[in-house]
């Protein structure tokens, strides 16, 4: 019952959150330019990230373990970046492994905001958490990004995912070993990982082993792109029904 408690201040931010993703579509219908209006969401994003690491820095005892290196705070920089360049291959990790990431930290915050559900440090983890899942679902309902899904994009997205989770597991490791701090971005080391987040330690008491706990993920990115063919498909089928209509 106590656990139960102690979430549901976290509850009504989720709510919040999704009415903000509706207030978000809503604003940016008035926009004739759509990408600009997503540009002005990139700021206040990086805005709140700055906030967020700033609150984190009075608490955190070396510059290392503040690193951008976490997958949802690199994402705050890579959506604007691929916004511009229109790169596919960057949108495409951004939709299918940023998103589904920054929509679990939401779902399921750490235990330090639990703790302080109010606090500037988690209200700025939640606000910029929020935009990484709502701009790139505004700017792929937008047109500006076509997600289509693939068997080779999904190959794709995979590999990409796993190959820079094992760079930063190394970074982890080194930075460790060479400082004894107890860096974990990513989240790739079970120890650290466990006592923070209920997520984590059912995945490290079902493979017990750094980095590799974190493979079942991957079925979140499988499940995200069979939502987007899904919700494809019935559009398609929507559409097709109504010329027949007309």
């Amino acid at each position: 019952m106590k656990e139960i408690l102690e979430v549901i201040p976290l509850f009504f931010l989720d709510v919040f959150a999704f009415g903000l993703l509706w207030a978000c579509f809503r604003l940016g219908r008035r926009f004739k330019d759509k990408l600009k209006w997503l540009y002005v969401l990139c700021i206040i994003s990086g805005s709140s990230l700055l906030i967020n690491q700033y609150c984190l820095y009075v608490k955190s005892e070396s510059i290392l373990a503040l690193l951008p290196l976490h997958l949802c705070y690199m994402a705050v920089w890579l959506i604007p970046i691929g916004l511009a360049s229109r790169n596919t291959v960057l949108l495409d990790l951004i939709f299918y492994l940023c998103v589904p990431a920054s929509l679990l930290a939401l779902l399921l915050p750490s235990n330090e905001f639990i703790a302080e559900p109010y606090s500037l440090l988690t209200l700025s983890f939640f606000l910029f958490h929020f935009l990484n899942v709502a701009i790139p679902i505004l700017a792929s309902y937008w047109g500006v990004y076509d997600p289509a899904p693939s068997i080779k994009k999904a190959i794709r997205v995979s590999v990409t995912g796993l190959i820079l989770t094992g760079v930063i597991h190394v970074v982890n490791l080194f930075i460790g070993a060479a400082t004894g701090l107890r860096v974990n971005y990513f989240f790739t080391i079970i120890e650290y990982s466990a006592p923070t987040n209920p997520a984590y330690q059912f995945l490290g008491s079902l493979i017990p082993f750094d980095y590799v706990y974190l493979w079942p993920g991957l079925l979140v990115l499988y499940v995200n792109m069979g939502v987007v063919y899904a919700v494809r498909s019935y559009r398609r089928y929507r559409k097709r029904t109504s010329d027949v209509a007309s």
